[in-house]
């Protein structure tokens, strides 16, 4: 499975998530060129649609930030998250009307790559990330910082929340 070269990403894909749909064959992927890229696997020649992760929303491509992991919750089909390479993570609503309403919030935390994130699935408006040897817990209601934050690690950090219970 391969798209075409011009409109593909620039720069590496670092992840690609398959997204609720009705033929189940539509996908999404983010990449460190700084676009997100909806893409139909039947008709890979165009994307369905793309977002510049540019977070003062002039949709200026040399400012967008490039994209290291993605989350996407199917319970909530129009909102996914975007961990960034510059330690911010992006909370996203892919049917808001404009392009830059569809970047909803921006969270900050970490002063590296944000590696990996992952939802509550017990409180979805909870969510986890790691990144810069440290794991962290937002709340997309409060914005301003993590409610929660593991001491620095010598080791690189995965994340999980446990289902059976309501904890890490």
């Amino acid at each position: 499975m391969t798209s075409n070269r011009d409109v593909s990403h620039r720069d590496p894909v670092h992840s690609a998530l398959w997204m609720q749909s009705k033929t189940g064959k539509d996908f999404f992927s983010g990449s460190t060129d700084g676009l997100i890229k909806w893409w139909d696997a039947r008709k890979l020649d165009q994307p369905l649609e793309e977002l510049i992760l540019d977070v003062t929303k002039n949709l200026d491509i040399s400012k967008a930030l490039g994209c290291v992991s993605l989350e996407f919750e199917s319970t909530i089909p129009t909102k996914f998250m975007v961990g960034t390479e510059h330690g911010c993570i992006i909370s996203c609503n892919r049917k808001a009307k404009t392009q830059q309403d569809k970047i909803a919030a921006v969270f900050s935390g970490h002063v590296g790559p944000v590696y990996s994130l992952q939802r509550n699935p017990i409180f979805p408006k909870m969510f986890l990330s790691v990144g810069d040897w440290s794991a962290k817990i937002f709340s997309e209601d409060i914005r301003d910082a993590a409610i929660y934050s593991t001491p620095l690690s010598r080791s690189r950090r995965t994340n999980i929340f446990v289902v059976t219970s309501k904890s890490v």
